[in-house]
């Protein structure tokens, strides 16, 4: 009440000395609301502004996503409809030297019919590259003003900090060889040399001082450290290797600067095929008439000890009808073998198979024994002639 008579005097006051015309009060206008939603990475809220700050760092050049929606908040007074709101975006805090921020759509506008309108918008906010914190403020640029027109509010915030960048690690290639050509008789205690090359791919700079794994058949077979060549080495024994195959693999595990790599090949272990022995003369010339021929091999490892276990099997084929042959072996009438696979002969330390040739027609033939050494076992054939008499 004291406010209310203060006033009453000053009025009669002024009325006295003629001055009776009193300016109306201005009102309260109504301003725009800022409500965020959508948040992307999850946000922190900070008073009743509605600013926000992104919880933890983001990465630069990734998006920050939200939905803003522009609305009035009525504060007592009146505005005129419609009015046509353009919003704007300006980065207030950055690091030194950094750039703005990118904010889509960068000047959105909206349209307030009237007092309940509501304009949500989807908005990107693009962080930039350089590390530090940052921060974008989004307010009404213009369409607003006038005691009864239409205040901009406070805007919104946004708070944000990029992450020091990590630097991104180099793709590598690893090439393995294998010495020997990759080809071993068993029971060899001599060293086969396996090596990784290291480089990187993109300009194939090798890569030195990093370890290089090495594994046969996934057993470790040892490490070792790239050189100034971006190569590793190792010696490996193979005198336990089996006949066959082995994958021999060098792994780098990759690091801070290097992806990992890795790369296969191949360690076969074979026999020492000696020769076919007698009566098949090594040149093609033997010329065999009869029943059969006795087909004879002769196989030992590395230590020369004859080989008395292989799954040795022979196989015959017929070539054209001419007898190449020149030197004709004794008639053989014993009876043949059947199927393909070789017996093993302990006291001549050989591996015989009788071929049955009587019902074949006179001609040359190959011969070839499979010892099953995998991917390094070498063709081992022979040419022999087919001479019998009364045959074609």
């Amino acid at each position: 009440m004291k406010s209310s008579n203060r006033l009453f005097v000053v009025v009669t006051a002024l009325a006295l000395f003629g001055c009776v015309t009193l300016s109306p009060v201005p009102a309260v206008a109504h301003s725009i609301d800022y409500v965020s939603t959508n948040i992307s990475p999850a946000a922190t809220f900070a008073g009743s502004s509605g600013n926000w700050t992104v919880n933890g760092t983001v990465t630069g050049g990734s998006n920050i996503t939200f939905t803003l929606t522009f609305g009035i908040d009525t504060q007592g007074s009146t505005t005129t409809y419609p009015r046509t709101v353009t919003f704007g975006a300006t980065t207030e805090v950055k690091p030194s030297g950094a750039s703005d921020a990118v904010v889509s759509p960068a000047t959105p506008s909206c349209t307030f019919t009237t007092s309940a309108t509501t304009c949500p918008t989807n908005y990107t906010i693009t962080a930039p590259t350089t590390a530090g914190t940052y921060t974008v403020k989004i307010q009404a640029a213009t369409g607003t003003g006038g005691a009864q027109g239409l205040g901009g509010g406070s805007g919104v915030s946004i708070t944000f900090t990029v992450a020091v960048p990590v630097a991104s690690a180099e793709a590598t290639t690893l090439t393995l060889s294998v010495g020997n050509g990759g080809c071993v008789v068993l029971h060899s205690s001599t060293n086969v040399s396996i090596s990784a090359t290291l480089v990187t791919t993109v300009g194939s700079t090798p890569v030195a001082n990093k370890s290089i794994s090495f594994f046969i058949d996934s057993a470790s077979a040892g490490s070792a450290f790239t050189d100034v060549n971006g190569v590793a080495t190792i010696a490996f024994n193979p005198s336990t290797l089996a006949l066959g195959d082995h994958t021999v693999t060098a792994s780098f595990a990759g690091d801070s600067l290097y992806e990992a790599s890795g790369d296969n090949a191949n360690l076969g272990i074979t026999y020492v095929f000696v020769g076919f022995q007698q009566p098949i003369n090594a040149d093609g010339t033997s010329i065999f008439g009869g029943r059969t021929v006795s087909t004879k091999i002769r196989i030992t490892d590395a230590l020369n000890y004859a080989i008395s276990n292989a799954a040795a099997h022979v196989f015959f084929a017929y070539g054209t009808p001419t007898v190449v042959g020149t030197d004709a072996e004794p008639v053989a009438n014993t009876n043949g073998d059947t199927g393909n696979a070789m017996r093993y002969d302990y006291t001549a330390n050989q591996y015989i198979f009788n071929w049955d040739i009587a019902g074949l027609p006179n001609g040359t033939y190959s011969i070839r024994v499979d010892l099953a050494e995998g991917s390094c076992g070498a063709a081992h054939t022979a040419v022999v002639s087919l001479q019998k008499k009364g045959s074609k």
